[in-house]
C-alpha cells in the first residue's frame, strides 16, 4: 500500500508540474500573438479623432455637444470636421452634452494658443448620433421620431429614446 501511494503522489507531483509547464506556454504563446486574437483588441477609441485648433474662431455651430453646421471657409471646414460629429473632449477634459460648458472650455483654451478637441464621428456611412442615447445607430431607427434626423444634429431623438421619454413622462 505505501508503494500504491508514493507511485499516486509522484504522478500527482509529475501531473501538477506538468499544467505549470503548459500554463507558461500558453501565456507564452499568447503574447507573442500581439493583437491576433480579437478578445485582446481595443476598439473603444476607432471612431475618436483629435484636430488642434489655431486661436481664431472655430467656423462650426454646436448644439448640446453636437456638430449642427460647419462654416464654409472656416477652421473647422478646412480642418475636415463634418456635421453630426459629437465633441467628447476639450483639451483632454470630458465634456458634457451642453454648449455653454463647451464654448466656456474652448474659450479658456483659446486664449492659452490652441486646443485640441476630441471629436466622436460614426464609424459607417448612414449612422446618426441620438441626443437620448448618446450613439451612432441607423437611419432607419430615426423614421417615425418626433425630432427625426430633420431635427438636425444635437437635436435628433431616435424612436427608442422617444418612446421611452414619453412612457416615462
Amino acid at each position: 500500500m505505501s508503494r500504491e501511494k508514493v507511485r499516486k503522489d509522484a504522478v500527482k507531483g509529475a501531473s501538477a508540474a506538468n499544467q505549470v509547464v503548459v500554463a507558461a506556454d500558453k501565456e507564452k504563446k499568447k503574447a507573442g500573438r500581439g493583437l491576433d486574437d480579437l478578445a485582446d483588441l481595443d476598439l473603444s477609441s476607432v471612431d475618436m479623432v483629435e484636430i488642434v485648433f489655431e486661436a481664431g474662431k472655430l467656423g462650426m455651430a454646436l448644439e448640446k455637444h453636437a456638430v449642427s453646421s460647419v462654416a464654409d471657409g472656416g477652421a473647422a471646414a478646412a480642418l475636415k470636421v463634418k456635421a453630426g460629429w459629437v465633441i467628447r473632449k476639450v483639451n483632454d477634459d470630458d465634456m458634457p452634452p451642453d454648449k455653454a460648458i463647451i464654448m466656456k472650455h474652448a474659450a479658456a483654451a483659446m486664449k492659452a494658443g490652441s486646443m485640441t478637441i476630441t471629436f466622436q464621428q460614426p464609424l459607417e456611412d448612414g449612422k446618426h448620433h441620438c441626443i437620448g442615447c448618446d450613439k451612432f445607430i441607423d437611419a432607419a431607427q430615426f423614421d417615425g421620431a418626433k425630432n427625426d434626423l430633420g431635427a438636425g444634429p444635437g437635436r435628433q431623438t431616435c424612436c427608442s429614446c422617444e418612446e421611452f421619454a414619453d412612457f416615462c413622462g
